[in-house]
């Protein structure tokens, strides 16, 4: 499931991976029919060469990547402004639809076992450029492909000769039409599908970077006015010679909201940003947090991370991250814990737990400043459940997904 996922990823966000993986699925055909000789004898004169020089062609555009990327590997190498460069990708294509009339020729023409891998030339240029190169590229197969039969032996001729031809004649014009405007639609609908993905992650992105703007303005902005305040105490304070103790117990609380304040500024400013705009893996950013956690509260913190990390969509990445910091943020301020462990789990579901060994609480009547029900709403909203354990020994708060 998870490898299937990041390959529909890669085929919205490129769907020239379709053109790789058919080209492929054809060359087989082509593989298992010159193998078994289940064509005529001019068909499979040259076939075993050809499904050397194929393979090698599906072996180059696989590993170059998807939709002829060889030729504008190749264009790289022109001037700056040079015609070739700038049309490198129109320029491959004809020559992979060349290439396949080629491969007709040498594989006797009409009949030849290589035909649906020909066909396949006409899928790139479809779904790169729309339906008027798609047209194009189907008349120019039509063209290469017409010029091949007649010119290889037997030859168009011989065929009709012998009583070779059938309906398939006229199938085989109208096939790249029709694999071009299909592939064309599908084009169109996959850069539908990018662009709207697109602003789901900008949109995701918005409306975090708002709801950070709310919880600054209700958080840090009233501890930094808190610590204010108490800074002003304590010049009253010192000014009236009050007594030591009394003085060192408002600064040793100024400690604590100066901390807590300093603890908000920094996961926001370090964490969220690369988190949001995709520069950080999640056990990565993850990573980070915990380490500013230990760094700034002094608690001891595990990380454990298991199984294989896969990408994830910012609505997920971003609730299961919030939670993190929402949990940890609780054991520093309410839980008195001494330790806290927190597990990423990756596989058929994705799982965050944060657990502490503190003094607990009771989840069903704990107070408004845990932020238990906007976590819970966050994580819900992205399509995942919130659960919380607590007892006197300690705080388990999972999010699964």
């Amino acid at each position: 499931m998870r490898r299937l996922a990041t390959l529909e990823a890669r085929v919205v966000e490129n769907p020239a991976y379709i053109s790789v993986v058919v080209r492929w699925i054809t060359w087989a055909v082509a593989f298992f029919v010159v193998v078994f000789g289940a064509a005529p004898v001019e068909n499979l004169r040259n076939g075993l060469a050809m499904l050397v020089v194929t393979g090698i062609w599906c072996v180059a555009i696989s590993v170059y990547g998807p939709a002829l990327p060889l030729w504008s590997q190749a264009a790289l190498l022109v001037p700056r402004g040079g015609w070739f460069r700038e049309h490198a990708a129109e320029v491959a294509g004809v020559f992979d639809v060349l290439f396949s009339a080629l491969v007709i020729y040498e594989t006797g023409g009409y009949r030849s076992p290589f035909y649906e891998f020909a066909l396949t030339s006409v899928i790139a240029p479809a779904l790169l450029f729309r339906i008027g190169v798609a047209l194009a590229a189907a008349a120019l197969f039509d063209v290469a492909y017409f010029a091949a039969v007649i010119n290889s032996r037997p030859g168009l001729e011989a065929a009709i000769r012998n009583g070779q031809m059938d309906g398939t004649l006229f199938s085989t014009v109208l096939n790249p039409f029709t694999v071009a405007i299909f592939c064309s639609l599908l084009g169109h609908v996959l850069d539908q599908l990018q662009r709207a993905r697109h602003q789901a992650r900008v949109l995701a992105a918005r409306e975090e970077r708002a709801r950070i703007a709310r919880e600054i303005h209700d958080g840090i902005a009233q501890r930094v006015f808190m610590i204010g305040l108490t800074l002003e105490t304590c010049a009253d304070l010192a000014d009236r010679g009050a007594p030591g103790a009394e003085l060192g117990k408002r600064l040793r609380d100024l400690m604590g909201v100066s901390k807590q304040a300093l603890w908000e500024v920094r996961h926001y400013i370090f964490d969220l940003k690369p988190l949001l705009e995709g520069d950080a893996s999640f056990s990565k950013a993850a990573k980070n947090q915990v380490h500013e956690f230990k760094a700034i509260s002094g608690i001891p913190v595990t990380l454990q991370v298991e199984g294989e990390e896969t990408p994830l969509s910012v609505a997920v990445s971003t609730a299961a991250f919030r939670s993190i910091q929402e949990a940890m943020a609780n054991v520093y301020k309410h839980a008195a814990a001494s330790s806290v462990s927190v597990v990423v789990r990756f596989g058929e579901r994705f799982e965050v737990e944060v657990q502490d060994d503190g003094r607990g609480f009771d989840p069903g009547g704990a107070p408004e400043g845990r932020g238990l029900e906007g976590m819970r709403q966050r994580v819900e909203e992205a399509g995942g459940r919130l659960a919380v354990s607590s007892s006197p020994s300690g705080t388990r708060v999972t999010v699964t997904f």
